[in-house]
């Protein structure tokens, strides 16, 4: 599953951090790309168990001035 994390507010940077720590080892691959000061996409590639992936993404949704999409294949 890749999930890409849309960043609207740079400000809310360490909620996001400390989500992704939480999940740690689920996530094979982390990418991170400054759009401009304010605003970055971070994709993600996970692994594990789907009820973990669906706790992170769950997390992740509730932070606001942020968007989650994934793709499965």
């Amino acid at each position: 599953m890749i999930v890409f994390v849309t960043v609207k507010n740079s400000v809310i940077v360490e909620d996001i951090q400390n989500i992704l720590t939480s999940y740690g080892c689920n996530i094979r691959t982390r990418l991170g790309i400054s759009i401009d000061d304010n605003r970055g996409l971070i994709i993600l590639e996970l692994l594990g168990d789907d009820k973990q992936r669906l706790l992170m993404e769950n997390d992740l949704k509730c932070v606001e001035g942020i968007d989650v999409r994934k793709m499965v294949f």
